[in-house]
């Protein structure tokens, strides 16, 4: 889970590509969550980056810069179903 990742410095969004150059390698499920207005990273460089990662999934907060906390229980409902889509089944024990 990756919560406003810093895809790049404020007003220095070209080395996004240097922050994420090994996405293409990351095989494990990931789960984006990304405000719209957040200065370290522009969301049509995030979304273009998210393209690399070969099972991604990106949320974005409309209105929401960086950090969540305006979005939190929304976010923490997202993370709670990402991770529970993850787990295997579950054994009862007697």
């Amino acid at each position: 889970v990756l919560i406003c990742y810093p895809l790049h410095a404020p007003g220095r969004s070209e080395r996004w590509r240097e922050r994420t150059e090994h996405w293409h390698r990351v095989g494990c499920p990931v789960l984006l969550l990304s405000g719209d207005h957040d200065p370290f990273a522009r969301i049509d460089l995030l979304r273009e980056a998210v393209k690399q990662l070969p099972n991604a999934e990106l949320h974005v907060y409309s209105g929401v810069g960086h950090g969540l906390g305006a979005v939190a229980q929304d976010a923490l409902e997202r993370i709670a179903g990402f991770a529970g889509s993850l787990a295997g089944p579950i054994h009862s024990r007697q």
